[in-house]
């Protein structure tokens, strides 16, 4: 109840008014800075509309999968617990995936992706990761074709 409480009190300040709008209360006229999510079940086809994604989770049991936004092309962040997830830990070494430890570094993060430069060299290593797991997505049909 507290994080509704909280994502109210943002809706409702004024100097965030008309930059950040919950999904359910957007209207076709509005242009919003940020817009919370507040429907279950739609976030995988969103991260096609975004170019920046912070992924739940990372900060307690671990982290929440992180090859959809990726897939989009997403710059993504998240927490420092991604023992549990093969995906983040690679994509942590290609350069594609982030560690954050607070809000502080995941908007120094954003600022630095700001940079033409860097978004670009990014957006290279994200699409070099995703060139090689679509290789072991072939090579594992392939394996179970040949024994089926």
């Amino acid at each position: 109840m507290k994080l509704i409480k909280n994502i109210e009190q943002i809706c409702q300040d004024t100097k965030y008014f008309n930059k950040v709008k919950k999904l359910s209360n957007l209207k076709e006229d509005s242009n919003p800075r940020v817009i919370i999510i507040d429907k279950v079940g739609i976030l995988p086809e969103l991260y096609r509309y975004s170019r920046f994604a912070y992924i739940g989770g990372g900060f307690g049991d671990g982290v929440h999968s992180t090859i959809e936004p990726l897939v989009y092309h997403n710059i993504v962040c998240y927490g420092p617990n991604i023992d549990l997830l093969d995906e983040a830990k690679e994509m942590h070494q290609e350069g594609c995936g982030f560690i954050i430890n607070n809000g502080f570094e995941f908007y120094n993060k954003y600022l630095e992706t700001i940079d033409l430069n860097k978004e670009k060299n990014i957006k290279k290593s994200i699409t070099k990761y995703i060139n090689e797991k679509e290789c072991s997505a072939e090579k594992m049909y392939n394996i179970i074709s040949k024994n089926v």
